[in-house]
């Protein structure tokens, strides 16, 4: 019996150090797929003008610029559960802003290609 329970044991100990070792590689693949960037609006030097332009910020302040290639997929928003927005909306909106310095810019990117999915000027609405 106490070997019955001894191999209970060891199975399921092997079992824990099995899933536990697979855990990150699970994990890092799905942080992977898909990043984002969190920054003020102005760390943004360039904001894209047309559905085949880039929009480029330093993520810090001693950083090197980054710039993100934006396509016709790519979605705009004033907040990150609102509805969506156009560019042109987007751009009018940061026009419209008293002061950069307080509102939050997200960038949603594809690390594979360094296609920005998704753009939000979070102006708390």
């Amino acid at each position: 019996m106490e070997s019955s329970k001894k191999n209970l044991f060891m199975a399921m100990t092997s079992l824990a150090v099995t899933l536990l070792a697979l855990t990150p590689v699970s994990q890092a693949a799905l942080v992977a797929a898909k990043q984002a960037y969190e920054m003020t609006a102005n760390q943004v030097e360039r904001w894209p003008l047309g559905d085949s332009g880039s929009i480029v910020f330093r993520p810090c302040r001693n950083c090197d610029p980054v710039a993100l290639q934006v396509d016709a997929a790519t979605r705009y928003g004033r907040s990150l559960s609102g509805n969506g927005i156009t560019r042109e909306e987007l751009l009018q909106l940061k026009s419209m802003l008293s002061s950069i310095d307080d509102t939050f810019v997200y960038i949603f990117y594809r690390p594979d290609d360094g296609v920005a999915t998704r753009i939000v000027l979070d102006v708390g609405e």
